[in-house]
């Protein structure tokens, strides 16, 4: 029976995978600074204080998922985790891949 990909997924997960593609859609460049006033505070001085946050969780999903595929005992269920982990990994790919610049940037000589 064909199904609807990631409708399966459970709705906390998929809130969790969409909320990290916004981090990652809204990673700040390397050579930002912090701003305090209300619409730039957003990008320059929340998101990045929440993007690490973000990450562990989407890790942590990745590992229970990761452990409950090891017990899975139908076919099909095995099939479902292994892509709830495959693409629990490549939003935290392009999650680090976003961020990396900025979290490189802080204490640079920039």
């Amino acid at each position: 029976m064909k199904t609807i990909p990631f409708s399966n997924f459970g709705i906390m997960r998929l809130a969790l995978l969409m909320l990290a593609l916004v981090f990652a859609v809204l990673a700040p460049d390397e050579n930002v600074h912090t701003v305090l006033e209300w619409p730039l505070i957003v990008t320059t001085l929340l998101l990045p204080a929440c993007a690490p946050i973000v990450m562990v969780v989407v890790l942590l999903d990745l590992m229970m998922v990761k452990i409950m595929s090891g017990s899975a005992e139908d076919d099909d269920e095995k099939r479902r985790l292994h892509t709830i982990m495959w693409t629990n990994l490549l939003v935290a790919v392009i999650l680090v891949v976003a961020w990396l610049p900025f979290f490189l940037s802080i204490g640079g000589t920039g």
